[in-house]
């Protein structure tokens, strides 16, 4: 994405390219430029971007739900007045409804399309490393270049807090990845569960940084005791309750403890930090 063409990387107006649109990566928004190359080799990183979009695109679906029930509402109570030929003293609430849900639907639009921009690439991917598989074809580089987008529809995922872990784990892997928007999401809820549990909250102690780190430890401890992102769920909504894994796996140790360990020792990392700039 070396941004090297965005004012004539758009689409053909009047026999002249416009600049690509704005979007979730702002004016260079290199998935929806017409220059764009991906291949196989950036599969990893066009997922990465398609997580954090998918939760942009579920936190504005939110606020543009809010925004047109609010807006029903009013509506509802104009039309009555204007039945009844009364004066609505709610106008300017109205008005406003109107003018958020605009602006929410065209936020919401921009990020479905940049969406559709991506979630395309990522499935000429998988296309182009099935054709490799079938063909038994020896490792040569696979590109996907821009295109016209396909029709594609979009499926928010079941989980949040997979999607979250997911934002966040890409984040030590890919330096382009932003994890602002997932962690105070997810170490919410991981505080949430340890609250509901008995164990005292320490993730809203951390930096960001800790947090990221300490979220990554606690997934990884999660996955290799519970062993699927349902069951991690269940953990993290409280149908399923850190005893019970206790007692299902007496013979480990128990992951109470574990938690707690991971907890204590990032809580201990603020504290001394906190500690040697009051020394100095």
């Amino acid at each position: 994405m070396s941004a090297a063409a965005c004012n004539i990387g758009g689409d053909l107006i009047e026999n002249v390219y416009a600049a690509v649109e704005a979007g979730y990566l702002g004016q260079k928004n290199c998935p929806r430029c017409r220059f764009f190359v991906s291949g196989i080799a950036f599969l990893g990183g066009l997922v990465s971007l398609a997580n954090e979009m998918a939760l942009e695109i579920h936190d504005e679906s939110g606020r543009y739900q809010a925004y047109t029930a609010e807006l029903d509402e009013l509506e509802s109570a104009w039309y009555d007045a204007s039945i009844k030929d009364l004066s609505f003293d709610r106008e300017l609430d109205r008005k406003r409804s109107v003018a958020q849900q605009q602006q929410s639907a065209a936020k919401l639009e921009v990020l479905l399309r940049d969406y559709g921009a991506v979630n395309r690439y990522v499935m000429d991917c998988v296309k182009a490393i099935d054709h490799t598989e079938s063909e038994n074809s020896e490792a040569e580089l696979k590109l996907v270049v821009s295109e016209d987008l396909k029709e594609m529809s979009f499926r928010a995922s079941e989980s949040t807090y997979h999607l979250l872990s997911e934002i966040c784990q890409n984040a030590t892997i890919y330096r382009s990845a932003n994890p602002s928007r997932a962690l105070p999401l997810i170490s919410e809820m991981i505080d949430r569960m340890a609250a509901n549990n008995g164990l005292r909250p320490a993730m809203y102690k951390l930096t960001n940084a800790q947090k990221l780190a300490a979220c990554n430890q606690l997934n990884s401890l999660l996955m290799s005791r519970l062993h699927s992102w349902e069951r991690i769920d269940n953990l993290i909504s409280g149908k399923l309750m850190i005893l019970d894994v206790d007692e299902y796996q007496a013979g480990l140790t128990p992951i109470t403890s574990e938690i707690k360990a991971i907890f204590s020792n990032y809580v201990s990392l603020t504290s001394g930090a906190h500690g040697d700039e009051n020394d100095e």
